[in-house]
């Protein structure tokens, strides 16, 4: 109730209208994309077909990581006249968000091209790391030691990361865009409590999170569209300078180094794309595959393995996110009033390794449950096919010439 009283009434409903019509530019422009573009993103190039393997059945286009970006252009607008109304000074904050806007418009200029020409691992790598440097140069960066290198080199780590984790983790209807919504979301409640609702930042958060929200309607199983890497990357990127704007802030002491606190809320708040990619890098790389190719070994797949369906699965990562977001802000409250403990934190990473590895239960399980299906399937296939193969032996095919029952019959003289 505090939180609500803070704010005139009239804000929160102007708010609330903003968030709502975001929402509603991000599903017509959905529809207008879903209808005109409609071969995007689908064709595989030639000699990249084995390469290219996708959990459904049949192709979409990839569209809405456009919705995204344009959505995102409305938010930046709507964000600088919300401060020019407000009398604010704005040279500061142009010169300071630049660099983050060309970084996003970089990341999903990236992923474009990769929708529609499939780019290699490595020069996705390269457009990544620009994305990171240009944060960096826009001040923008994680400050985990009294050492910038340090923190340059962290922040790209960082960066990097989140961008593939966010694009590995799109391989079923609903979950990227789900996960995503629910960090922004969280990101602006912190917001809210530390008296920044009406920040520029939160106004951007809210408008990018009404285009997620419009996406979501085209993307629940079973999806109309997928966000392609044009989304999964800008995603990445925008998802990157919010929390390193508001995740990575919590440090205890300007002078301390590698502080256990710092890593909490950002380990919680990312839980899902971390544990997924880690898990797909190590045992890819264990089966000595290129963790950068795609595949039906992530931990989505294998709980469908384990025999939910795929919304199933949307709303149990769903709830998992959620349960995230609700831990960011008991975390972040007691960050704000000094009373986090050291063991508290040990507990908090405990619990995160926790989860980690109760996936991976259910990795195995599934992986069991598909290896026997694979067997009982290549059994009944080697079955029908013996079958099928004696039956064709005894099916003698007629030799008409021989019949006698076209033979030609003596005429009987009259």
């Amino acid at each position: 109730m505090n939180i609500l009283a803070a704010y005139p009434t009239y804000i929160w409903l102007t708010l609330v209208l903003y968030l709502a019509i975001a929402t509603l530019l991000s599903v017509v422009a959905n529809r207008y994309f879903l209808q005109w573009l409609t071969h995007l993103g689908m064709h595989t190039p030639k000699g990249q077909q084995k390469e290219i393997i996708r959990w459904a059945s049949q192709s979409k286009p990839t569209v809405g990581g456009i919705s995204f970006y344009a959505v995102f252009v409305a938010a930046v607008i709507a964000g600088l006249s919300w401060v020019y109304r407000k009398g604010e000074p704005m040279e500061q904050l142009l010169l300071s968000f630049l660099p983050l806007f060309v970084s996003v418009t970089l990341g999903f200029i990236l992923g474009l091209i990769d929708d529609l020409r499939h780019t290699s691992p490595a020069t996705k790598f390269v457009g990544q790391l620009l994305c990171a440097v240009l944060l960096i140069m826009g001040n923008t960066y994680i400050p985990i030691s009294n050492y910038f290198w340090v923190n340059a080199l962290f922040t790209i780590v960082w960066v990097v990361g989140i961008m593939n984790s966010i694009n590995m983790l799109d391989n079923m209807d609903g979950i990227t865009a789900t996960v995503s919504a629910s960090i922004i979301a969280g990101i602006i409640l912190l917001l809210v409590a530390n008296g920044l609702l009406t920040s520029f930042y939160s106004i951007l958060a809210l408008g990018v999170l009404g285009g997620i929200w419009g996406f979501l309607y085209f993307n629940w199983h079973p999806a109309r569209m997928y966000m392609g890497d044009s989304g999964s990357q800008f995603l990445g990127v925008f998802l990157s300078i919010l929390s390193i704007k508001f995740l990575w802030s919590f440090r205890p002491s300007p002078d301390s180094n590698f502080a256990l606190q710092q890593f909490i809320l950002p380990a919680v708040a990312f839980l899902l794309p971390i544990t997924d990619t880690t898990t797909v890098f190590v045992r890819r790389i264990a089966r000595g595959q290129s963790p950068f190719q795609g595949g039906r070994d992530h931990t989505t797949h294998h709980l469908v393995y384990c025999g939910l369906t795929d919304k199933q699965v949307a709303r149990v990562f769903l709830l998992l996110s959620l349960l995230s977001v609700a831990a960011v802000l008991f975390i972040s409250q007691h960050f704000l009033h000094n009373t986090w403990t050291y063991t508290q934190s040990v507990v908090s990473i405990m619990a995160c390794l926790t989860l980690f590895l109760v996936m991976q239960y259910f990795y195995n399980l599934g992986k069991k449950r598909q290896q026997t299906q694979a067997a009982i399937t290549e059994k009944l296939a080697n079955v029908l096919q013996k079958e099928h193969t004696a039956t064709s032996a005894n099916e003698r095919p007629i030799n008409f010439k021989k019949s006698n029952l076209f033979a030609n019959k003596k005429k009987t003289p009259e």
